[in-house]
């Protein structure tokens, strides 16, 4: 008797795309805020959202969650934002 071993779907090509997609922008990132001045968060922040957007639906499995567990993470973020602005105005970018 011949037993069929059922195989999930390979995602490494999933994650493979994810992760360039994430250093693509982590690189844009990094070239903004090494080469301009100018209003940095406005650019900065949204990108930072997209990334955690990304990390956290894919990565943390929570497209499967409930939408309470979902709003939880987003107030982390947004709650994140003021403190990102402190290190901004810290270091006289904005």
């Amino acid at each position: 008797m011949m037993f069929q071993i059922k195989h999930e779907d390979d995602n490494s090509k999933k994650y493979v795309l994810i992760a360039v997609f994430l250093g693509v922008i982590t690189l844009i990132e990094v070239a903004l805020f090494y080469s301009t001045n100018f209003n940095l968060p406005v650019i900065l922040i949204p990108l930072s959202f997209i990334k955690f957007l990304v990390v956290v639906g894919f990565f943390m499995n929570l497209q499967f969650e409930k939408k309470l567990l979902k709003l939880f993470f987003l107030l982390g973020f947004v709650l994140s934002i003021p403190f990102i602005l402190i290190l901004f105005l810290e270091r006289s970018v904005i």
